[in-house]
């Protein structure tokens, strides 16, 4: 989930540099698969009862607004992928450790098995549903502000891939209810109640201070991105000035070529 970026990074540092003519005419393509991955990635999540494999298929399923935002090729989307992949970075990053305090305290991390967390570790429960929220994209923190400003630059250029992005959003809340559903609210399952009959410790100053951390992160994404924005803006424009021209001259070529191809019919 996390090192799936580097390939994100690899396509905005690389490939769109060395080869926008390339990237251009490969665009279409790019974010058909992207929107595959999208809806793949949701479906594959909805199906998995581990909380860990869940959240990964979740990172494979945003890899979709990468390809869109990467392809779409103006500054705003590229604006909005730095920042989402810095949020989501954080986010599933936090809901990794989260996995593993889980699984801590539980020995499981079969969904099935858990339910009734809430009231047993009301600490643990308040951070999972924070950054359950985070990653579904909840207005305030920085995923939000990553995927709004893809959806706002992808859509005047590809509007109908943009809408089934956006649609896309609904299945990432249900999936995020999904997990929150069955981890932390109910009663405790039968195979795990000798877990839960005896006291458990809730997460610690250590554990608070690392979810902390990253919870402020999020925050300062979402509330104040301009200051992340101002940093990446340069870099971000001279890679949108770089492929845009370049997008304008594959479109005209292929004018170009569709007229010849009428004359020599006629």
């Amino acid at each position: 989930g996390i090192l799936i970026k580097t390939a994100a990074y690899g396509l905005l540092r690389f490939v769109i540099p060395f080869f926008p003519a390339a990237s251009a005419q490969f665009a279409d393509f790019a974010i058909i698969l992207g929107l595959i991955g999208i809806f793949y990635g949701a479906w594959c999540a909805f199906q998995q009862t581990d909380m860990k494999r869940l959240l990964a298929y979740t990172s494979i399923s945003h890899m979709g607004f990468v390809l869109l935002a990467i392809y779409a090729g103006n500054i705003l989307t590229f604006q909005g992928l730095m920042i989402m992949m810095l949020a989501h970075g954080i986010s599933s990053a936090a809901l990794f450790i989260m996995c593993g305090q889980v699984y801590e305290r539980v020995h499981t991390r079969d969904m099935r098995l858990m339910g009734g967390m809430r009231g047993q570790f009301p600490y643990l429960a308040f951070f999972l549903m924070f950054f359950v929220a985070a990653l579904v994209g909840i207005p305030g923190l920085g995923n939000f502000i990553g995927e709004f400003l893809i959806l706002m630059g992808a859509y005047a250029k590809f509007p109908a891939f943009t809408i089934l992005a956006a649609i896309s959003l609904v299945f990432a809340g249900l999936y995020g209810l999904i997990l929150i559903h069955k981890a932390l609210f109910g009663v405790p399952n039968e195979a795990q109640q000798q877990h839960y009959t005896n006291p458990l410790k809730d997460l610690n100053a250590r554990e608070i201070a690392l979810l902390l951390i990253c919870a402020f992160g999020l925050l300062w994404l979402g509330l104040y991105p301009q200051s992340f924005l101002d940093v990446s803006n340069s870099s971000m424009a001279w890679l949108a000035n770089s492929y845009i021209p370049v997008q304008e001259v594959v479109e005209v070529a292929d004018q170009v070529t569709t007229q010849l191809e009428n004359v020599e019919i006629q």
